[in-house]
C-alpha cells in the first residue's frame, strides 16, 4: 500500500492536487467546532497545532478540515478523545518519500472524488480503524470479520464541507470536477513562471503542451542545460555577447 500511495503522489496531477489542498485557506468558520473546541482537541492530541509565532488564528487546509469533521462525526458517534487518538494515529500516517502531511487519508480522498471510487472508514468500538474500498467493505461484511463497528463515507464527509464554503472564493469542488486534460494544463501552467503556453491540439482534444520561459543570461549554460529536460534551448547573441535565453518544455498528454 505504501509503494502504491507513493507512486500515487509522485504522478504530476495528484501533486498537484495536493498542494491546492494543503493550502492553509480556511477558517474554523468552515467546522461545526468552535476556537475553543479546536484548542481543547489541539491540547489533547487529537489535532497538530503547526503554527508559528506569529500567527495567532488557526488556519487550516482543505484536508485538516476534513479531519475536523471526521472527528465531529465520531465524537457525535459517542467515541471517546481517548479512542479518537487511536483513530487519528491510524489513519493520519506519515509515508516516507511522499509530500503530504496526511498522504494515507489524502490519498483515499482524492481517489474516491476524483476517480468516483467510494471509500469508506470503518472505526471499532475499540478505536481501530482502516479506510476501504466497497468491495472490500462488501467482502468484510460478507466475512463477519468486523461486528460493531462506524461507518463514515470520505465523499460524504467532502460534500458535507463543500456545502459550508463559498464556492465564489474556493474552488475545491471545482478543481475535482475538472476533466483531465484541463487538470494537465493546470498543473504545467503552474509548473514554472512561462512567459507563453502553446496548446496543441489534434483530433478535437489537447495532444500536447509547450511552455517557453526566459532564462537569466548570466547562468552558465551547462547549468541551464542540467536543470531540466527541456526540447529546445534558444539563445540570442548581441555583439558577441549572450542577451537573451529562452528554453522550451514540451508535455504530452
Amino acid at each position: 500500500m505504501k509503494d502504491l500511495i507513493k507512486a500515487f503522489f509522485d504522478d504530476t496531477i495528484n501533486s498537484a492536487i495536493s498542494r491546492t489542498i494543503n493550502e492553509k485557506v480556511l477558517s474554523n468558520l468552515y467546522t461545526d467546532s468552535g476556537a475553543r473546541v479546536i484548542n481543547l482537541w489541539i491540547k489533547d492530541g487529537l489535532m497538530d497545532d503547526d503554527r508559528d509565532e506569529t500567527q495567532r488564528w488557526h488556519k487550516f487546509s482543505l484536508i485538516e478540515v476534513i479531519w475536523v469533521n471526521i472527528i465531529e462525526e465520531l465524537r457525535d458517534t459517542g467515541y471517546s478523545k481517548e479512542k479518537i487518538k487511536k483513530v487519528k494515529e491510524q489513519l493520519l500516517l506519515s509515508i516516507e518519500g511522499v509530500n503530504s502531511k496526511y498522504p494515507y487519508l489524502e490519498f483515499h480522498l482524492i481517489a474516491s472524488i476524483l476517480y468516483g471510487s467510494p471509500f469508506f472508514i470503518l472505526t471499532d468500538k475499540e478505536g481501530n480503524a482502516n479506510i476501504v474500498g466497497l468491495d472490500n467493505y462488501v467482502a468484510i461484511l460478507n466475512g463477519g470479520h468486523v461486528n460493531c463497528h462506524t461507518v463514515l463515507s470520505l465523499d460524504g464527509v467532502f460534500k458535507k464541507l463543500m456545502d459550508k464554503i463559498d464556492r465564489s472564493k474556493w474552488t475545491f469542488a471545482e478543481l475535482f470536477s475538472l476533466s483531465k486534460e484541463e487538470l494537465e494544463l493546470l498543473t504545467f501552467i503552474k509548473m514554472n513562471d512561462f512567459q507563453t503556453i502553446k496548446i496543441v491540439r489534434r483530433n478535437g482534444e489537447i495532444d500536447r503542451l509547450e511552455g517557453t520561459e526566459k532564462v537569466s543570461p548570466g547562468k552558465r549554460m551547462i547549468d541551464i542545460l542540467n536543470q531540466g529536460d527541456y526540447q529546445n534551448i534558444e539563445v540570442k547573441q548581441e555583439n558577441g555577447k549572450v542577451v537573451c535565453i529562452h528554453r522550451t518544455v514540451k508535455r504530452k498528454i
